[in-house]
């Protein structure tokens, strides 16, 4: 059930929480070398996060808390969990960036509604909601890009595009793209294509197109091309077409795909 903001909350009450670093409840019961026993459980796994329906990451006040045991501990009270909430909602709150900034170094942010910063580096960015704008981002991990607007990123990871905007991705790995749009990726590598649109594709990889557009593809390696549309190809290596299909193309190799 990991999601972005993880948590253990230990029998004797207190957090183990660091949303700068993981959002992997496993990191967490390995960092505190706790035995995970079904009959008296040391721990309890906890997410909170903004509700599926209605919810806003960069609003605190739409966040819930979730478990997922089997059966609640006796020791899990009320005092604890409005206790646990409390805590979580001031470590949160922290995070979210409502005004304009100029740079954010290292760290962990939610950049909110409108919100433009000029520079992120070495930061997990959680979320950005709609209308936020990065000119820079480099070496940070995009957890959810939401439906924000990057200029330029570099050097980083991309887990989620979302529905976001990119212009240029250089030397980065995207691991699902989903509905976002990019300029140019370049030097870069895209485990999941999904429904993304990419204007400019250039000395990157592809495994798994999906049903991504790409307006010109060149000097790339694709490997499962699924039902994915590409205007113009050239110098491109693919593995497995499958219902691919190639407006244009010029020097493309058909190659056997080696499991």
């Amino acid at each position: 059930m990991c999601d972005v903001f993880s948590a253990l909350v230990m029998k004797n009450g207190d957090l183990v929480f660091y949303p700068e670093v993981t959002d992997s409840h496993e990191d967490l019961v390995h960092l505190k070398n706790v035995n995970d026993s079904y009959l008296d459980p040391a721990f309890l796994r906890i997410e909170y996060s903004p509700d599926m329906y209605k919810g806003n990451w960069a609003d605190i006040n739409s966040y819930v808390l979730l478990h997922t045991a089997y059966e609640i501990p006796e020791w899990w009270t009320d005092e604890l969990r409005d206790r646990t909430i409390e805590r979580l909602r001031d470590r949160i709150s922290r995070l979210i960036v409502h005004e304009n900034r100029d740079v954010i170094l290292g760290g962990a942010c939610i950049l909110a509604k409108d919100v433009h910063v000029e520079r992120i580096v070495g930061s997990r960015i959680l979320y950005a909601d709609q209308g936020s704008l990065v000119a820079v981002a480099r070496n940070c991990r995009i957890v959810k890009a939401g439906q924000g607007r990057f200029k330029s990123v570099t050097f980083s990871q991309i887990d989620r595009g979302n529905s976001a905007s990119f212009g240029e991705v250089v030397n980065c790995h995207i691991d699902i793209a989903d509905r976002a749009t990019f300029d140019w990726i370049h030097s870069s590598s895209v485990t999941n294509g999904s429904d993304s649109k990419i204007l400019d594709l250039s000395n990157a990889t592809i495994k798994h197109c999906n049903r991504c557009t790409i307006d010109s593809a060149s000097m790339s390696v694709i490997t499962f091309g699924g039902t994915s549309h590409i205007n113009i190809a050239d110098d491109v290596i693919i593995y497995q077409r499958h219902n691919m299909i190639i407006d244009k193309e010029r020097n493309v190799k058909m190659a056997q795909y080696d499991n």
